[in-house]
């Protein structure tokens, strides 16, 4: 359901309907990777700005960042079992809980 983009925002698409839902804005580069929680209430973005960015679906709003990371993220991904954050740069990675 959703799609990265060069244009500095995650795009969020129905894809069975093939029908655009609504973009989330506030990264300053490109996004690399977009995850969705296990329940699609949240969504984790990151990429070419070095900044992690935690978003709740249902109000559209940036809940959380992680400023100034190590350098560009390629990955990002909520661990299924816990309440983890994983978030891999170039040749290191880092595990951030959520509450």
């Amino acid at each position: 359901m959703n799609l990265l983009s060069d244009d500095k925002t995650v795009k969020l698409w129905e894809v069975n309907r093939q029908q655009f839902k609504f973009s989330l804005t506030g990264h300053t580069n490109w996004v690399r990777s977009v995850r969705l929680s296990p329940d699609s209430r949240l969504a984790v973005s990151g990429g070419d700005d070095k900044v992690v960015k935690l978003w709740d679906l249902r109000n559209k709003n940036n809940i959380a960042e992680f400023l100034e990371s190590a350098g560009q993220i390629n990955t990002v991904r909520f661990e299924l079992f816990r309440k983890f954050l994983i978030i891999a740069f170039f040749q290191d990675f880092i595990q951030v809980e959520i509450v």
